[in-house]
């Protein structure tokens, strides 16, 4: 008996297409590219975990076990490329619009969370 996995409630498995707003903008601030990062690490942890639970259970020589190993991996390696691909748009506009986050300039100690001690009386 080929035990499979409960459906992923938040990926469509070629029953829905994805449809494209035209209206949605087409430039993204970089909090909402550093929140969809977010949300992608996420996804890769969650679909790494399904990953390993069915390459446990596929270690068997029934070749209807893999296929669960299949979907993941392809769940795994879109969700990937996604992520590669918001990373260098990250570093685009850091680059172009806000070159002074990567100077390396720090400015003392204060910068760098600490604080100077409030002095004590003997």
């Amino acid at each position: 008996m080929i035990r499979r996995p409960p459906p992923d409630p938040y990926l469509g498995r070629g029953k829905e297409r994805p449809q494209v707003n035209p209206e949605a903008r087409k430039t993204e601030t970089l909090p909402e590219l550093l929140n969809r990062g977010h949300q992608l690490l996420l996804e890769l942890d969650r679909i790494h975990a399904r990953m390993y639970a069915d390459v446990k259970d596929a270690l068997r020589p029934e070749p209807q076990a893999w296929k669960g190993v299949r979907l993941s991996k392809g769940d795994y390696d879109k969700t990937y490329s996604e992520l590669v691909a918001l990373s260098k748009r990250i570093n685009v506009i850091l680059q172009e619009e806000h070159p002074e986050l990567l100077q390396i300039n720090p400015e003392g100690p204060g910068s760098f969370g600490f604080a100077p001690s409030p002095r004590t009386r003997r």
